[in-house]
Parts: structure tokens; sequence; C-alpha cells
């Protein structure tokens, strides 16, 4: 009976989850002002939850605005958007059925506006998508004003 009830318990909370789970992150580091430093490290892991997955949306940003400011800012994001593992098809091991599973997308901003100012932005992104899904990786880095620096690096693995 134990067993049953169990058993009973879990494909009610499966069946009663939303189809589509999605994840959204947003975070912004920013120095603005006169002679201000914003440091931040951002750890990040988004699953597409859900019945049939979902999309999993982070958007970070990094900004030195004003005059003499610091912005330093590191970024590691996971994403993976796959349905339920327990919906595969038949001796399928890694590709779920037809239409399970979502998109990922990271957008990764870094600023340096003004006079004198430094934004630093070191980022990871590891993006793992559904067959029927799409990863996108969107990195911005900007310098305006008088001398300002805005260094960026990335790098990202997609499949």
């Amino acid at each position: 009976m134990i067993r049953r009830s169990l058993l009973a318990a879990a494909t009610l909370a499966l069946l009663a989850g939303p189809a589509l789970a999605d994840s959204t992150l947003s975070v912004n580091n920013t120095a603005a002002g006169i002679g201000n430093v914003a440091g931040q490290f951002v750890m990040n892991k988004q699953s597409g939850g859900g019945l049939f997955g979902g999309t999993n949306t982070a958007t970070i940003n990094n900004t030195a605005a004003g005059i003499g400011n610091v912005a330093k800012q590191g970024v590691l994001n996971q994403q993976s958007a796959g349905g339920n593992p327990m919906l595969r098809a038949p001796g399928a091991v890694a590709a779920p059925m037809v239409g399970l599973g979502g998109s990922n997308t990271a957008v990764l901003g870094n600023t340096a506006a003004g006079i004198g100012n430094k934004a630093v932005q070191n980022g990871t992104v590891f993006q793992k998508g559904s067959p029927f899904g799409a990863n996108v990786l969107n990195g911005q880095n900007t310098a305006a004003g008088i001398g300002n620096f805005a260094g960026q690096s990335l790098f990202s693995v997609q499949r």
C-alpha cells in the first residue's frame, strides 16, 4: 500500500506542476557618482522545468558611471533547457520526445561611461538547449566619455 500511495503522489505532483516553467534572473552591479567601487560575483544555475521544459533568461549588467568609478564583476552562468526526463522516448538516452524543452538566453552588459571610469567583466556561460530550443549569448561592452576603460572577457560553451 505504501508503494502505491507514493507512486500516486509522485504522479499527481508531476501532473499538477506547470507545463512550462520559466527561469528569469536579472542582476546589476553599478558604481555611480564620484570615486566609487562596486565588486560583484554572480553564480547562477537555471534549469527549465515543468512537463515540457521552460525558457531560461539571465540579464547581468556591470556599470561604472560618473567620475573615477570602478565596477568589477565575475559571472558564472549555467543554463539547461530540457523537458521532463521521465517523458523521453522509449530507448532514448539523451534526446527528449518531440516538442519538449525550451531556450536559453544570456545577456551580459559591461559599460564605463563618464570621465575616467573602469568597468571590467569576466563571464563564463554554459548553455545546453533542447533539440528544438535555441542558445543565445549577447555580450555588450561599451566605453563612452573621456578616459574610460571597459574590458570584457567572455567564454561560452553552447550545445
